[in-house]
Formats: structure tokens, sequence, C-alpha cells
């Protein structure tokens, strides 16, 4: 994953928070942002997984962790059998 940090995300996210920009780099993969508070903390994230799929929202610092989390295990598996 190759995260970034944006000056501007999605509506909604409040005063002082930033929105981390997230982009798998693969056509099938997970992409959007993350919206972290002043202190760091993990508030919302807005991801796609993959093309053409619906925006989903995830809530919490758990949630996103672990949404995060899973589909970085499936990009490196996709990633090791590309190199196969």
């Amino acid at each position: 994953m190759s995260p970034r940090v944006g000056q501007s995300g999605p509506g909604g996210h409040g005063r002082g928070q930033t929105s981390v920009w997230v982009d798998s780099g693969m056509r099938d993969g997970l992409f959007g942002s993350v919206i972290v508070s002043p202190g760091g903390r993990i508030v919302r994230a807005f991801l796609l997984h993959g093309n053409h799929s619906v925006e989903r929202r995830y809530e919490g610092t758990a949630e996103v962790r672990t949404v995060i989390a899973c589909w970085a295990a499936i990009i490196r598996s996709m990633q090791e059998d590309r190199r196969a």
C-alpha cells in the first residue's frame, strides 16, 4: 500500500482531522482515504475494494485496521503469485 497525506478529503471530516490516501497500486486492490484525528487516532475510512466497486465506510480504529490488514494479506498473496 502507498499511503500519502492529503490536504482535503471526503466531506464531513472535522476540524484538524487529516485524510490519508491509500492506494494498493493494483486494479483489483484497495484504495480510498482514512480520516485521522489530530492525535493520530483513526476515526473512519472511505474505501473501495477494487475498480467499479461501491465505496464503503468503516468506523473506528479496530474496524479500519482489520479491513486494511486483510487487504494487505490479499495483495501480498497476489504479488507473490505474479512473481512465481
